[in-house]
């Protein structure tokens, strides 16, 4: 992968690499430099130094790995055969046409999902279901949920329309504890009979 420089000529991350650009008019490339970086180019750097040697990243002119046409090839595949490059570092594909021209590494496999994750299981507690929220908010929705239970059964002791719509004794029909067990029974997502 590579990006732009920054205003003050520098890379914010990764290396300078020069980024080779085709002129169609006299069939010449330029290039300019910009910022390389990724798994490829750390690969590049630990290679390079484990050799003890110098490298000088560049981009390929047509941005392409390389196949054959009109009986040359073009991308990282041709400027190899060319000369113009001496090794690689790329997500390259083996396949049988470019092994006749070109030695291949052993793959490396690139991916940008991985997951890692505790070779041991631990005991689960047994309030684990608690974790995910502070002890504060716990508090907050039992004080809330209990509000509301008391909140609904006044509202429904003195309502003119209610499960006993012009009857008394509404507190018997629609107790605060038949107020509890509604409000509760939503928050666990379960339908309760409420008429007690």
């Amino acid at each position: 992968m590579s990006s732009p420089l920054l205003e003050d000529g520098s890379c914010n991350v990764g290396v300078f690499c020069v980024q080779e650009v085709n002129d169609s008019n006299n069939n010449n490339s330029t290039g300019g430099l910009r910022c390389c970086y990724g798994l490829a180019i750390d690969l590049m750097l630990r290679v390079a130094t484990d050799l003890h040697v110098s490298l000088q990243p560049y981009l390929v002119a047509d941005g392409q790995f390389g196949q054959p046409r009109s009986g040359r090839w073009t991308g990282v595949v041709g400027d190899l055969i060319r000369g113009a490059a001496h090794v690689s570092f790329a997500p390259l594909s083996i396949t049988s046409a470019r092994a006749k021209l070109i030695d291949f590494s052993v793959p490396y496999f690139f991916s940008s999902i991985s997951i890692l994750s505790s070779s041991q299981q631990a005991d689960i507690p047994l309030l684990a279901f608690l974790i995910p929220f502070s002890s504060e908010l716990w508090a907050a929705i039992f004080i809330s949920l209990n509000v509301t239970a008391l909140a609904v059964a006044l509202y429904e002791w003195h309502s003119p329309f209610g499960l006993n719509p012009w009857g008394r004794q509404r507190s018997k029909n629609f107790s605060l504890g038949s107020a509890l067990w509604v409000v509760w029974g939503l928050l666990f997502s379960h339908l309760v009979a409420f008429k007690g």
